[in-house]
């Protein structure tokens, strides 16, 4: 399915994946803006150094950051592409151990994060609001 066939009949992805919607990462848990998008995370993740964060910010991928995965697969929100994906947009850099260790809650929160940017604008802010 294309982007705007997801943002504009939600219940395509209801029927994929019931438990998808509604979004609430998108409404109560992100800070929002083009380019950027701030995840509030359920569990903290403990980083190298013992530093530990409780929020990450997601960047807008760039067709660099999409290499060698398959955009079809970043939409159905495929372990391995959001594994892959998240070192390459994520402040602070969260490598591929600590992604693989990630609550899956907070890995749906983050992989819907880096696939709402591959909407067009229109279809993102409709996307956001279910």
């Amino acid at each position: 399915l294309c982007a705007s066939c997801w943002a504009s009949k939600p219940s395509l992805l209801q029927a994929a994946w019931p438990s998808a919607l509604p979004f609430p990462h998108f409404t109560s848990r992100t800070m929002n803006n083009d380019t950027t998008k701030t995840i509030q995370l359920d569990t903290p993740i403990t980083l190298p150094g013992d530093k530990i964060i409780t929020e990450v910010q997601v960047r807008k991928p760039s067709a660099g950051a999409l290499r060698g995965l398959a955009l079809s697969d970043i939409f159905r929100l495929q372990t391995e592409v959001i594994q892959t994906i998240l070192p390459r947009v994520t402040e602070p850099m969260l490598n591929k151990q600590v992604v693989q260790n990630i609550d899956p809650v907070d890995l749906v929160a983050l992989g819907t994060a880096v696939s709402s940017f591959l909407l067009p604008k229109a279809d993102r802010a409709d996307f956001q609001n279910e």
